[in-house]
């Protein structure tokens, strides 16, 4: 999956006379994907742009795998088990695995913009450590009603009850996004290496299945509006739905699975493999016996 820990193990792989494989997820590959596309066997990629920026023998466009959790479940189920109102549109934010601070200032300057329709909205806050307490107390001043979380362990519950969600790019966060057919509102993180993000958040845009809003130009009046549009419009948010439907790969991790066992010359189960086949904690169950695979 790339990053400076990916390097040795294929390298060790390649050692050994082993297959090797890596997953690209990003439009931009990363600096170690990029340096070991031509050492492994197949290259596994989210973004069909990525092929024309990684040299590698082999590419399949798989998608980004995501939990199998994100495809079931019930929209007002999920909200109640939040704390939220089944019945009160949703606005998710979502500031990436640490919180985002500049997102999360961007909100509360947001928060005095809300008016008329706009204040039956909820809101559902991902802050990260930093920022829990100053957010909340904004929340509860402004009177708007919100819950907030420095983290959210059952990221699936959150994804199933928001209407719309405003995020930054990362690659896994968008394959969730399409799972679900969340509409989007899409802050890039301008400091992300070769700007990953930025090309992310374009690709999705530019098909419709998102709004890109870029960071240093945003201002809370261009957010209001741009949540106006999106909740207000069940045509437009149904449009982007359908956008989002084709960037979502639910057999992704199947396509990776099915690949590997092909390059190795081994036969390829004729039904579905059940996921904890690929997961468990014995030998027997560790990728149907592939003790010769080094997967990154």
């Amino acid at each position: 999956m790339g990053g400076f820990t990916a390097a040795p193990p294929v390298l060790a792989g390649r050692g050994l006379r082993c297959k090797t494989f890596l997953h690209e997820s990003n439009t931009i590959p990363g600096k170690a994907n990029r340096w070991l596309a031509p050492r492994v066997d197949v290259a596994f990629i989210g973004f069909p742009e990525a092929s024309r920026r990684l040299s590698a023998r082999a590419f399949v466009v798989t998608g980004t795998p995501v939990r199998a959790e994100l495809r079931c479940g019930d929209v007002a189920a999920s909200r109640m088990e939040l704390g939220l109102n089944p019945d009160r549109p949703v606005v998710l934010i979502m500031g990436g695995s640490q919180g985002a601070s500049r997102i999360n200032n961007l909100i509360l300057e947001t928060l005095p913009h809300l008016t008329g329709a706009t204040l039956d909205w909820q809101w559902l806050h991902l802050v990260g450590m930093r920022d829990v307490e100053k957010v909340r107390a904004a929340y509860a001043t402004s009177g708007v009603t919100a819950i907030v979380h420095p983290f959210l362990s059952q990221i699936s519950l959150a994804l199933r009850a928001a209407d719309v969600c405003v995020s930054r790019a990362g690659a896994s966060s968008l394959a969730e996004l399409a799972a679900v057919r969340l509409p989007a509102i899409l802050i890039p993180l301008p400091s992300a290496a070769d700007n990953h993000q930025w090309h992310n958040a374009h690709a999705y845009a530019e098909s419709g299945a998102a709004i890109l809003l870029e960071q240093p130009a945003i201002t809370p009046e261009r957010l209001v509006k741009s949540l106006r549009e999106l909740i207000g419009d069940s045509i437009a948010r149904a449009a982007m739905q359908t956008a989002l439907a084709k960037w979502d790969h639910p057999k992704a991790a199947e396509m990776i699975v099915g690949r590997i066992l092909q390059t190795l010359g081994r036969p390829v189960a004729a039904e579905k493999i059940p996921l904890e086949k690929l997961s468990g904690n014995n030998e027997e169950s560790r990728l149907m016996q592939i003790e010769s695979v080094v997967v990154v």
